[in-house]
Formats: C-alpha cells, structure tokens, sequence
C-alpha cells in the first residue's frame, strides 16, 4: 500500500514511518522511504537525506542521576521520548540515522543469515527495535529479544551501576549466527562484556556486533574487553553515532565508582536453557502480566512483530515502562499521536533540559510534563497497571484529559 503522508509544522510532507497492511496493525517488517526533506516526497534514490543528521544540541541530553552512588551522570537521547516526547518525524529522522549507521558496519562485512538482535530495558528497546526493523527490511530474517526488570524465564544478569541493577533475558531458542547488540549508551562496557561472553558460550556464537548512540569508556575500558573477547576468540565490532567530539560536553565521570567483576560463568546447562518443546505445555505465570506476549521481546525472540493500534487519535500516548516497545511502534504508525516515556531512570530537575518531574508509585516518573499535548493516553501492561491509573490521576490533578488504555 501507499505510505501515509501527514503534514507536520515546520517540517513540511513526510512520509509515515511505519505502513499497515490492514489499519488495525502496525506491522515488521514495514517500509523505509527513500528519503524525506524539508519539501518532502521520496527522491527514490535510495540515500539518506542530508537532513537526518545527528545534531548533539537537540538529540542528546546530559542529564544528573538521582540518588545513585556509582552513576552521578547520565545522557538521553530524543528518539527516546524521556525528556521530550517524539512524534513520527522524529523517530523516522533517528531510523534514517541508524540506517546509515548499519550501511556502514555492513558495507564489508554482510549480515549473516540468522542474527540476534539484542536490547537492554529500558533504554537499549526503542534502539534495537529500530536495528531489527531495518535488518527486516532486508529481508534479513532477524529476531529480537529485550531484557526485562519483570520476573521472567531466562538467563538473569547484573548491570551494577544501574538504578535497576537485575535483569532477565530470554532465551531465543535458537542459535544465532551473530549477536547484535543495539544501546543508547556503552558507560564502563562491564556489563555488556560479561554478557556477550555468557551468551557466546550458551549459544556457541563467535561473532558480535556492537551498536550505540555514544560511547563513553576509557581506554583502559576499551582494551579489557579487546582482551577478553580476543581471548574468547570472538570476533566483534564496535559501531557508534556519535562522533567523539560530539561527547566532549559530557562529564568524564560517567561511572563514578569501580564496578564489582562478576563471573561470567554459566550456572545452567544447555539442556536447562532449551528444553523440549513438549515440555513447555503450560504458559508461565508471568506471561499473564504482559499484553500480547507473544509479540513481546522482553518473553521471547520476536521475529515479526504485530502489535494491534488503537483508533488514530490526536495527542500523546504515555508508554509505562517497557511497554514502550508496544508505544514504538504505535506511534510509529499514528502520524497525530506522539510518544511520551514513562521511565524507570531517575534524573534531577536541572533547569536545563529538565524543569518538572512527576513521580509515580515512588517508581516511575514523568519528566517535563507540562509539555504533553492532551489529550493524554496511557499505556502500560497488566503487572504496571495500578501505577497507569496513579500517573492517570495525577495527571487530571493537573488538569489533563487522560485516557487508559486496555
């Protein structure tokens, strides 16, 4: 079908980021216009347009952690709708960009057949949701799986620095042929070290790509992991946006304190980690708690996604917590509809970038909400429920019309 064309103040005719096949979803893979610009229309020439570049002033936010010890600082970006919320132009503006990123790390060195996409919640799922689509889109058959803060089946891990420190990953149930990892930000690159081990052993994987908005490890940093990943004989690329002088603004100390070395020894047997399929009858309980699991990274390997999209209404839908995967890509396909993050990642107020903050169920918090255009819509999954319809509440304490969603 035609791609939706919308008008957008100040940005001329773009083209829709995401096409259905029928309304009522919002499909993976989907289309990418071969460009867009100020006048808009497709060139159809295939390149990017010149104006989806990175700009550091308005896509990057240094931010100040609050009440963490081992992380005084932090950085955001726009596509992830935290600070600000992000319309379709936006998000399609950071697909282009992430395209040209992948065309680079590919140009001489193809994708295999079966990679594994892989993001970290909350902020590694809106950038590797964007790299799976585009390993989609050609016709690449790529899956996708997110860490979740939930309980869930999986490999469990520790992020130490993080306000979050324990997450669950699930396992795909297959080999993949290549690990690609897709972060907003690589702090210490522990984590991430710890974990591409682990997983390459498990999964008998020996090639890795590494995505990221920024990068912010020291050299000392950079040459441990050489060490041990040459030393696990796992080839591995490293393939970032930002330019490093783009980061000179951000304070040194991103990780203020020396983390904890963990294991990254395997306590499960393969056997455990893939059992037969007539052994998995009945559903966990958790999956209960998650709308659509089926579609869902955070509970499994996801190859095409297909998440149902409310009726197309104007305003701006708020994603609790990792529903944001699911507000990703509803957004993505209503033109009228912004995305607004309701985050876990506690910042300051610092007048800068940040100059009003909600707090919900002592957890979550909105950030500059005097900003949202109403009307409001709140979408989160049954286990997040009771703090969807607090942040409701103290929404229309501020006068706003707000609608949650089932």
């Amino acid at each position: 079908p035609p791609p939706i064309r919308y008008q957008t103040p100040g940005e001329g005719y773009v083209k829709s980021m995401f096409i259905s096949q029928t309304p009522e979803y919002a499909l993976s893979p989907c289309s990418l216009p071969d460009s867009f610009g100020e006048k808009g229309g497709g060139t159809g020439s295939g390149k990017t347009d010149k104006s989806a570049v990175f700009r550091p002033d308005r896509d990057m936010y240094v931010l100040k952690r609050k009440n963490n010890a081992r992380r005084r600082y932090a950085v955001s970006f726009s596509c992830l709708a935290k600070i600000a919320s992000a319309d379709t132009a936006c998000l399609l503006r950071w697909k282009y960009l992430l395209k040209g990123l992948l065309e680079q790390a590919t140009e001489n060195d193809p994708v295999t057949e079966s990679p594994l996409v892989i993001g970290l919640a909350e902020s590694g799922i809106i950038p590797s949701a964007f790299f799976h689509q585009l390993l989609r889109e050609k016709s690449c058959p790529a899956f996708w799986i997110c860490s979740t803060r939930r309980p869930a089946g999986g490999i469990p891990f520790t992020e130490s620095h993080s306000h979050g420190p324990d997450h669950m990953l699930p396992v795909p149930g297959f080999c993949p042929t290549e690990l690609c990892f897709a972060e907003d930000e690589i702090t210490t690159g522990k984590t991430l070290l710890r974990l591409s081990i682990r997983l390459c052993r498990l999964l008998h994987v020996k090639k890795i790509r590494i995505f990221a908005f920024s990068d912010h490890r020291t050299r000392a940093d950079r040459k441990v992991f050489l060490k041990e990943m040459e030393s696990e004989n796992i080839r591995f690329s490293t393939h970032i946006l930002t330019e490093r002088d783009e980061q000179n603004h951000i304070p040194p100390d991103m990780a203020s304190e020396e983390e904890p070395q963990e294991s990254v020894s395997d306590n499960h047997s393969r056997e455990s980690l893939f059992p037969k399929a007539e052994k998995r009858t009945a559903k966990p309980y958790w999956e209960k708690q998650w709308l659509f699991p089926a579609q869902r990274p955070g509970l499994s390997a996801c190859s095409n996604i297909r998440i149902p999209v409310p009726e197309k209404r104007k305003g701006t839908l708020l994603a609790l917590g990792e529903a944001v995967d699911m507000g990703f890509y509803i957004a993505g396909n209503s033109p009228e509809t912004e995305l607004r993050h309701i985050t876990l990642s506690p910042w300051e107020i610092d007048g800068k970038y940040i100059f009003s903050r909600m707090e919900i169920a002592s957890r979550y918090y909105i950030y500059n909400y005097h900003t949202l255009r109403p009307p409001l819509f709140i979408l989160s999954d049954p286990t997040d429920l009771p703090a969807a319809e607090q942040a409701a509440q103290q929404l229309r304490d501020k006068g706003f019309p707000v609608e949650v969603l089932n």
